[in-house]
């Protein structure tokens, strides 16, 4: 009897025990390879092993240098913005870097779309376009693309698949130091394709594209130029209007629509196809959101170290919790949302924490020896 009755008792926990509680079992493709930043001025090449992160090779990267993967996962880059260094690592080949860095003033934006890459240089308003090619010694082709009216700017440039860069540019006689229209150029000719001298921009920050168009933020509404060499605004719905921290500066995201940021009125769907602009969570409390690679999903990184997941097609939210393994005093946290997962780590520590995209219960927590500043989950090709 007392048997039959220890059996219930453990048959009842398992049944209604809250599911967030418990550590769910999960396995990892140990093909998966990850990139580590370091604290010091380290990168790793390392996988994920049972709960261990296991570093397979290492190589050195210049002191301040930003670490950038190209959406294929061949190439990666390293922009150091006050040396002016541009650097390239063909990932097939660990641990080298170019012989002599590519040397352009200020580069500042990275963007990259399948096997290419841009990089801005704010120093001069000029473009690195870089195309992964494995049939070539160095692993990619490369090239410079300069708008001969356009001067030093904070600005970003994005590419489209009719092989032709929408780049923003600047005039000498123009004040300030964002933008104000954006040139679409074509890639192998380096031909200006259009302007949007006609459209009455305030300013131009945040910038993404889906291949098809590409949208940029600004003061007056979001400004987008298509791959058949169409574009207009999309003017704000309210509350966003020209005002500091009311319009939307950064953009993320891809498939058929975008996400959008205001610092102080949340997030917003953009839909460039439809001309629709749509708040989709209202809040002043972002430190950071990511997009789901394949545009589903939304997670948000509260400045309480609040998550919140929400649905980019019904607009609901899915579910929301809690970063799981927080150090006491946290320097902040770097997110990645990749096949229905999200991997967070707190960053100067050890450990990344795997949560289920979608109920953001806990998987697994994989350590490692290297106090992560940053990290890339490469995809397979």
């Amino acid at each position: 009897m007392k048997n039959h009755y220890l059996f219930l008792v453990l048959l009842f926990s398992l049944i209604y025990c809250n599911p967030k509680e418990q550590q769910e079992a999960l396995t990892i493709d140990s093909k998966t390879r990850l990139i580590l930043v370091s604290e010091s001025d380290s990168i790793y090449l390392a996988s994920f092993q049972d709960d261990l992160i296991v570093v397979k090779d290492a190589a050195k990267k210049e002191g301040t240098a930003s670490i950038y993967l190209s959406e294929d996962s061949r190439l990666l880059f390293s922009m150091e913005r006050t040396e002016g260094h541009i650097n390239i690592m063909d990932l097939s080949s660990f641990g080298k870097w170019l012989p002599v860095p590519i040397e352009r003033p200020q580069p500042t934006h990275w963007t990259g779309m399948n096997n290419h890459s841009l990089i801005f240089n704010d120093g001069d308003g000029s473009v690195v376009y870089i195309k992964a090619d494995q049939s070539t010694t160095e692993g990619f082709t490369l090239g410079i693309l300069e708008v001969e009216e356009s001067v030093a700017h904070h600005g970003a440039a994005l590419y489209l698949n009719n092989d032709a860069v929408a780049m923003t540019m600047m005039s000498e006689d123009e004040e300030g130091s964002l933008p104000k229209k954006v040139a679409l150029v074509d890639i192998k000719s380096q031909q200006i394709l259009l302007t949007t001298d006609d459209q009455s921009l305030g300013g131009i920050h945040g910038a993404q594209s889906n291949g098809v168009f590409a949208v940029f933020g600004s003061m007056d509404g979001i400004l987008w130029v298509k791959n058949d060499q169409r574009y207009g605004l999309m003017p704000y719905p309210q509350p966003l209007e020209n005002s500091s921290g009311n319009w939307i500066g950064t953009i993320k995201g891809g498939g058929d629509s975008f996400i959008g940021s205001s610092r102080n009125h949340g997030l917003f769907k953009i839909e460039p196809e439809k001309q629709k602009i749509t708040s989709m969570f209202n809040s002043d409390q972002i430190a950071d959101f990511q997009v789901s690679p394949d545009g589903k999903y939304t997670v948000v990184l509260l400045k309480d170290n609040q998550l919140v997941v929400l649905d980019n097609g019904s607009l609901n939210m899915l579910t929301q919790g809690t970063i799981p393994d927080q150090p006491e005093i946290p320097k902040g946290f770097k997110m990645i949302v990749q096949n229905d997962l999200l991997f967070v780590t707190a960053l100067g520590y050890k450990h990344i924490s795997v949560l289920d995209l979608q109920t953001l219960n806990l998987l697994k927590t994989v350590h490692g020896d290297v106090a992560i500043s940053d990290f890339k989950i490469m995809v397979k090709n």
